[in-house]
């Protein structure tokens, strides 16, 4: 199975009701699938946890 790798990552608005003011969009992909998802944080914090899986 092919490792997935950070594709792009981007501040943008929080979520409506969201406790955290800091989110990214970010989208890591492999060779068959690419995944979108928002995270809470700093862009840091957000590369080492994708970084770790």
């Amino acid at each position: 199975m092919s490792r997935y790798k950070l594709k792009s990552i981007e501040k943008v608005t929080a979520p409506e009701r969201a406790t955290s003011l800091r989110w990214y969009k970010f989208i890591i992909a492999n060779n068959n699938n690419t995944i979108t998802s928002l995270r809470a944080g700093s862009e840091r914090e957000i590369r080492l946890l994708l970084l770790n899986q």
